[in-house]
């Protein structure tokens, strides 16, 4: 709960520098200043990205799933979590919803109802049978841990009918859950207490594999440690070899903002060998947003000085005016033999770290962009352009979740890609919030031949655009005698209605380029893929038209009560769509009648969507009506009706 809010209030706010804030401030605020892709040769973006074309919508290396039940400027509820199970599919875990995807980006309709389940969720995990944890608040004061079995129903047999809570004095909600390899379960979460002096906590608690609490685990299976701070959230729970347990976190709306780590010993008890008693506390020097925990990985056991050595992901203002990644030793003190004085510069703003099966760091987070770096923090030239790919999606989407394919289980096709796990919402793209769900290809796919897909900046919903499809070779050559059949997606299911071209099969004449007509319907960013039938891997992209709605067709009465007693004062509200249902500017001026003679009603107006219109007053009993009449087209009008009692 704690998590979600704070990132929330920073992407909203603008008030971290975590991930470049004015470009992520820009992504949800400000549409119109988002930078846009000119240059022809940057439309074509999937290889550079390596974005798998086994995945997703005609190889296009991603999917969303659009929630309705999403409020449409909350996007952030959404993709915090990435699972992978033994047979590849992968689970989206948000503090609503579960998904499930099947190794080639479908939905498992074998999962929930048509592969999606509502439960509560803001952290998860896998046990060895298959069967799935969620980790969320149980209501102000406590933690929710619940169990699905493998087909996303309720476990039954776990706690109460599937679900545990657990109390705690201090306002919380579970954030990160782990699996012991004895079957034990251990919450984690952060928290403001509820009264008294504010001090926020730390708070754990470890479970039986049955539900029930552990009581050999701190305080009857509870423990809670103060800071002497506003707002404390924890963000990654770490299990060491030797069962241990590592909380890292920081501090919200203190100054000044640290980051905060905490190391238990197997029973719950702080380790004091770990920084200062057990804790260890690293300063910003700074206030709000000034010092933001994103993510943290221990080191593998591989038989290396840096073994049991710990990594944070996130910004600290005392370390740099950029995102980092931080490297701390195993007694808790910051390692200044990594990077500069313990931290090295990340070209992304982090929303997850962990380890590739080579062991080195992956970092997620931006618009869609994964970073790698070697074990000693240096960037893995290897991958993408200085060890950064980014994939150029539009503002609105955002990345929280990051999981590696195992090398265990039925699935090895898959072994070693990257699973990233975000949304796509905000108010670039009003209710359209859901999952995205993308998979990037370990090392860079052979150079081959690709498309260059350019269409205008804008769009008019409803109005035909065109669309220019260009077949190159892996030097950026066009393709004179290409002569292939291509398809089209709208790859992110931004806009299912778009009316997108037939597969169309090139002839000698296009001389490798063609002209398309599409429509699209719903006002966001729309982002197209195009790919070769034949050869998926031969593909291109573009992820920068901006479609706007269309003029007005209808326009609405809001919130209007069924029944009042009369001389009762009420309000309503104005809503303009156009002929597609998105929300349109309107300029004309609106009159106000009723049916009641007595009524009281505003005076004309020039009204905005989702504007108060004034006081309304009927005083007249029985059936009446009122209609609010468009004075420049009255063909523009609506009436609702209300029983005055």
């Amino acid at each position: 709960m704690w998590p979600t809010l704070m990132k929330l209030w920073l992407a909203l706010s603008g008030n971290t520098p975590l991930g470049s804030t004015p470009r992520r401030r820009r992504a949800f605020r400000r549409p119109d200043s988002r930078p846009r892709l000119e240059a022809l040769e940057d439309r074509c973006l999937l290889n550079a990205g390596y974005l798998d074309p086994t995945f997703g919508v005609a190889g296009a290396g991603l999917v969303t799933t659009a929630i309705a039940s999403i409020n449409a400027t909350t996007p952030l509820n959404f993709g915090q979590h990435a699972l992978i199970q033994s047979d590849g599919k992968v689970l989206a875990i948000a503090e609503s919803t579960i998904a499930r995807y099947n190794t080639d980006g479908s939905l498992d309709t074998s999962f929930g109802s048509a592969g999606i389940a509502n439960y509560s969720g803001n952290g998860g995990a896998l046990q060895s049978d298959g069967k799935i944890l969620l980790a969320g608040g149980g209501g102000p004061g406590g933690f929710s841990l619940e169990r699905l079995n493998s087909n996303g129903s309720l476990d039954t047999s776990f706690g109460n009918q599937g679900v545990v809570t657990t109390s705690f004095s201090a306002m919380t909600g579970a954030a990160q859950v782990v699996v012991q390899p004895d079957g034990k379960i251990v919450l984690a979460g952060g928290a403001v207490v509820k009264s008294g002096s504010l001090y926020g906590a730390f708070e754990l608690a470890r479970y039986n594999a049955n539900g029930s609490l552990d009581t050999s685990f701190g305080q009857q299976g509870q423990v809670t440690t103060f800071f002497g701070k506003f707002q404390v959230f924890a963000e990654a729970l770490l299990l060491q070899t030797n069962g241990e347990l590592i909380l890292a976190g920081g501090t919200w709306m203190s100054g000044p903002e640290e980051w905060l780590m905490a190391r238990y010993n197997a029973n719950g008890k702080l380790d004091h060998t770990f920084g200062n008693n057990g804790i260890v506390t690293t300063p910003s020097g700074g206030g709000i947003g000034s010092a933001v925990v994103a993510g943290a990985v221990l080191y593998p056991n591989a038989g290396t000085p840096n073994d049991g050595k710990i990594a944070l992901v996130g910004t600290n203002a005392s370390l740099s005016s950029s995102p980092v990644l931080a490297r701390f030793n195993t007694n808790g003190s910051l390692d200044t033999t990594f990077g500069s004085q313990g931290a090295v510069p990340l070209g992304i703003g982090p929303w997850g770290v962990t380890f590739d099966s080579s062991e080195r760091f992956v970092v997620a987070g931006g618009n869609l962009a994964v970073q790698r770096l070697n074990l000693d923090g240096t960037p893995d030239t290897t991958f993408g352009s200085g060890g950064l790919v980014t994939t150029g999606l539009p503002s609105g989407t955002h990345v929280n979740g990051l999981a590696i394919y195992p090398s265990t289980g039925t699935d090895t096709a898959d072994y070693g890609k990257i699973a990233v796990v975000g949304g796509v919402g905000g108010t670039n793209t009003p209710g359209l919030n859901g999952f995205m769900v993308a998979r990037f290809l370990p090392s860079a796919p052979p150079s081959a031949p690709t498309f260059v897909v350019s269409g205008p900046s804008s769009a008019t919903a409803g109005v035909p655009v065109s669309v220019t499809v260009t077949a190159t070779d892996a030097n950026g050559n066009v393709l004179t005698n290409y002569t292939g059949t291509v398809d089209f997606a709208n790859f992110s299911n931004l806009d299912p209605q778009s009316v997108l071209p037939a597969n169309y099969t090139f002839t000698a004449a296009d001389q490798g380029v063609h002209t398309f007509a599409l429509t699209f319907y719903k006002v966001t960013y729309q982002a197209l893929f195009v790919a070769d039938t034949a050869t998926p891997s031969m593909n291109g992209r573009d992820v920068s038209i901006q479609v706007n709605p269309g003029p007005v067709a209808q326009i609405f009465l809001v919130s209007a009560p069924s029944s009042i007693q009369n001389g009762t004062s009420f309000h309503l509200y104005f809503s303009a769509v156009d002929a597609y249902g998105n929300a349109t500017s309107f300029t004309d001026t609106v009159h106000f009648t009723s049916s009641d003679p007595n009524a009281t009603l505003p005076s004309d107006e020039t009204p905005k969507n989702q504007q108060n219109l004034g006081t309304f007053i009927l005083r007249t009993t029985g059936t009446q009506t009122i209609t609010m009449t468009d004075i420049n087209d009255p063909a523009l009008f609506v009436t609702i009706t209300i029983q005055v009692t």
